[in-house]
């Protein structure tokens, strides 16, 4: 499979991995679903930092709004369960060796 469908399917709400990619061994990468988080929740948030909790209360729509993030989620048995961004190299751009998981 190659990353142009890759994208389609994360859309979908699909999870994908490459077959090949040391990058990628014993992880995939998912699209997180967009949400908005009202600012009553924010202070609550544990992924905000105190600051950067203030400042939201006071900008825009006292708001957050998600919109198009892709994670990288390690599902490597023995090892913690974690998610951090994820960026595509020119590699992961140029693969055919994709794969829905």
């Amino acid at each position: 499979m190659i990353f142009a469908e890759v994208i389609e399917g994360l859309k979908e709400g699909r999870n994908f991995t490459r077959q090949c990619s040391a990058t990628l061994n014993g992880k995939f990468i998912t699209m997180q679903i967009p949400a908005d988080i009202p600012n009553d929740v924010i202070p609550k948030m544990q992924s905000l930092n105190d600051g950067a909790k203030s400042i939201l209360g006071t900008v825009g729509d006292c708001q957050i709004h998600y919109r198009n993030q892709v994670l990288m989620v390690n599902k490597v048995d023995g090892e913690p369960n974690t998610a951090t961004y994820y960026m595509p190299t020119w590699e992961d751009i140029f693969a055919d060796d994709w794969q829905a998981i």
